[in-house]
């Protein structure tokens, strides 16, 4: 899905590509003048607030950008990489980094853009950072226990939260804008500049009141907006069979290309993962219905020199993963008739009516079928797929 993870830019080129962008970021750091320690700990002493308005716009912008991307299928979520939440680490932490940006007027990533131009008190800071870190490696042994304590995984804010994404991404622009008026206020009344909120400074400065606006229009739009594979599974519920590509398979030509052991085909069961462990069909690869949007089976969906037959309980419900697989997509696959029921009535476990129902020859196939097929059903237990990995650059600031 979409071409900002891995489909145009190859893995390889990752870390080159995080460096550029490292680059460029530093130097906007620098031109919004992040390189002055006044302007960053300005933000502690009240009378300067532009650290805190970046980082509330860059969230804003991050979180919204990556919503619409992944709405519209550019950006994969499961590639990203999440920074685990160990609390009290973090808490610790956080104290002490805020101790050492009050202390020294830079955090890490500032001093870099204050370093790149020739600052003497971010040569000194750089320097103590090396320090600290190097005696905090060294110094490891002693709180290993304490830096993976509370860990609480791959947390997001409004999951541990309980709250839906759309309501949380609108409640952070509505506290972005209203931390914009409180720090407008405070910066006023410290460098004891006359306060303006009223209509006339509406009138003053149009172009703010139209971002407010325009801003909280954006919040108001995130609350409806579902993610990718929500909007990819409730179209799926809605089949038309002249916008699908269906070619099917019957039973009895699987069970031949099975027990002949074709090369040229792959079988992908749907169905639940008990119910797979059962009576999993040898060769089979199992894929959950819900994880088909997964990268990591891309190269199973996309391999060109393979007959892909989907398998899951029903007709229909092969029909919503073969909608699902092409609006991805990905081709070339072909579905059980009748679904993995008729495949169990009519081979694996046809009764002596439906026997006597074929022809003598047919009838001689199903029943050596459904005694070997048996057998290698058994042997398949054991036999599962998993998806491969989907590579994630740890990352931070």
């Amino acid at each position: 899905m979409g071409p900002l993870v891995g489909n145009i830019i190859d893995a390889d080129f990752d870390y080159l590509l995080a460096l550029l962008i490292g680059i460029g970021f530093g130097y906007v750091l620098e031109q919004a003048g992040f390189s002055s320690t006044r302007k960053l700990a300005g933000v502690f002493y009240g009378y300067d607030f532009v650290v805190l308005r970046v980082f509330f716009t860059a969230a804003v912008t991050a979180v919204v950008g990556i919503i619409l991307l992944n709405r519209f299928g550019l950006l994969d979520l499961s590639a990203i990489y999440i920074n685990p939440t160990y609390v009290w680490p973090a808490i610790v932490g956080g104290c002490i980094m805020g101790l050492g940006f009050i202390m020294g007027g830079f955090c890490p990533g500032t001093s870099i853009a204050a370093l790149s131009i020739g600052k003497i008190d971010a040569m000194v800071f750089v320097a103590g950072l090396l320090v600290g870190a190097f005696l905090f490696v060294e110094g490891f042994p002693l709180y290993d226990e304490f830096y993976t304590s509370s860990y609480l995984g791959d947390l997001l804010v409004f999951d541990s939260l309980e709250m839906p994404r759309g309501v949380f991404v609108f409640l952070l622009i509505f506290v972005a804008l209203a931390a914009f008026v409180a720090t407008y206020i405070i910066e006023q009344k410290v460098n004891k500049t006359p306060v303006k909120l009223s209509l006339q400074l509406i009138k003053d400065k149009p172009y703010h009141t139209a971002a407010i606006g325009g801003t909280m229009l954006i919040g108001i739009i995130m609350l409806f907006v579902t993610d990718f594979n929500t909007s990819l599974y409730r179209k799926a519920e809605i089949i038309d069979l002249s916008t699908i590509d269906v070619r099917y398979i019957d039973s009895r030509e699987l069970a031949f290309r099975i027990l002949d052991k074709d090369k040229e085909i792959l079988l992908i069961d749907t169905r639940d993962e008990k119910l797979y462990a059962k009576n999993g069909l040898p060769g089979s690869i199992n894929i959950a219905y819900t994880d088909l949007a997964n990268k990591g089976w891309t190269d199973i969906f996309d391999n060109p020199d393979k007959k892909k037959i989907i398998i899951a309980d029903s007709e229909l419900d092969e029909i919503r993963v073969l909608k699902i697989l092409q609006t991805l997509g990905f081709q070339n696959f072909f579905i059980l008739k009748g679904g993995y029921q008729t495949f169990e009535n009519g081979i694996l476990s046809v009764s002596s009516d439906v026997l006597n129902s074929y022809s003598p020859d047919d009838k001689a196939f199903v029943t050596k079928a459904s005694e070997e097929l048996k057998v290698l059903i058994e042997k398949n237990k054991n036999n599962v797929v998993k998806p491969k990995n989907v590579k994630k650059a740890k990352g931070g600031c």
